[in-house]
């Protein structure tokens, strides 16, 4: 039979004193999850009613870690995560709770590890390699009080996370539904409205959407994403980086339809922004010289919007089409391709009209 190890019994009593710590509540529930691995317990928020309870169907998740001596510095506790069950607790609908424990003392801390997340975004995001983080619980978040009212807030949605984390969440499932356009502007503007941090995690959903896609997706798969593409570029390409409008077009050797209209997007909407990416020696360092063509000619033509970029050289009204290693196809159904395939292809037609220049152009002034 396999002994029982030191850290099994230390675990063993900080799980028993949180159950019977919940329980024991006036308005509080506690269940044991029989699976043996993920969170340990479910709290059920279950008001006082007489002298029983009424189980109210809004609930926590419990996560218990104990530990014979706290590691309290000043007015904090320090407490040290997997970050894999950091990432796993992230899945959840559910609020997550970690519980520390000291089952030397019998103190118990707590924190909601999807508002904590929320809070520490760019310190995760700056460190995603390492296998662990510590996270630190302020010395009064005791679970006592915590179950008396803080608890009481976060389960009931009343907590101004669940706000956000509610929002994003309908952000996401809106974010992969063309037909949710309407749905995914509404959020996003609420979301803008709300802090900072928010925006740029939507422009990441997207861009993770679409990569997501692979190399070479079919038309009618990325199209589905070009009003979420837009709207998001619309609403919050003032935040983007140089590398994010990258990852947005580029698909390993070649670009993205879908994220050629995200770009045509930024240059209408965000022009002097785009212009000081220097997108065009952008796309060239990545060999994609048929985008460092079209930002040339967005910028060359710079009063232009992506529209009326297409239709100007339909017309032939646009003396200028050579830039870079390329230039647009010059011949009597020119017009006729860029028309008629514009609706379905966007700005990406001009792409596929484009032939090797026999000459390098020189370098056109774009003031």
């Amino acid at each position: 039979m396999p002994a029982r190890t030191r850290s099994q019994k230390i675990g063993d009593k900080g799980q028993n004193q949180v159950r019977e710590q919940v329980d024991a509540h006036p308005h509080w529930m506690c269940r044991f999850q029989d699976l043996d691995y993920g969170v340990d317990f479910e709290a059920e928020y279950a008001p006082a009613e007489g002298e029983g309870q009424r189980p109210a169907g809004k609930l926590l998740k419990l996560q218990v870690k104990a530990t014979e001596s706290a590691d309290v510095r000043g007015q904090v506790v320090h407490v040290v995560l997997e970050r894999s069950f950091l990432s796993y607790a992230l899945q959840f609908r559910l609020p997550v709770i970690l519980v520390h424990v000291d089952v030397t003392t019998r103190s118990a801390w707590w924190l909601w590890l999807q508002s904590w997340a929320l809070e520490h975004e760019e310190r995760l995001t700056s460190s995603p390699d390492n296998a662990t983080i510590t996270v630190h619980i302020p010395l009064h978040r005791t679970l006592e009080t915590g179950l008396d009212h803080e608890l009481i807030d976060v389960v009931s949605g009343k907590h101004a996370s669940a706000v956000v984390l509610a929002l994003r969440e309908l952000a996401d499932v809106a974010a992969s539904d063309g037909q949710q356009i309407k749905l995914f502007r509404g959020v996003l503007a609420l979301l803008d409205d709300i802090e900072a941090p928010n925006r740029l995690r939507t422009a990441e959903k997207i861009i993770e959407l679409l990569v997501g896609l692979g190399s070479n997706p079919g038309l009618w798969q990325t199209s589905q994403l070009i009003p979420q593409i837009v709207a998001t570029v619309e609403r919050l390409g003032d935040m983007f980086s140089q590398d994010q409008v990258l990852r947005l077009v580029l698909r390993y050797d070649s670009y993205s339809r879908a994220g050629l209209e995200g770009l045509a997007t930024f240059y209408d909407c965000w022009p002097e922004q785009a212009r000081a990416m220097d997108l065009t020696s952008a796309f060239r360092d990545a060999d994609v010289e048929e985008v460092a063509w079209y930002c040339s000619a967005r910028e060359h033509y710079a009063d232009l919007s992506g529209y009326q970029l297409v239709m100007r050289f339909s017309n032939g009204a646009l003396p200028q089409i050579h830039f870079g290693k390329f230039q647009l196809r010059d011949d009597d159904d020119l017009s006729y391709r860029l028309l008629t395939k514009y609706p379905t292809r966007g700005s990406s037609i001009l792409l596929d009209n484009l032939i090797w220049a026999e000459t390098q152009a020189p370098e056109v002034s774009c003031s």
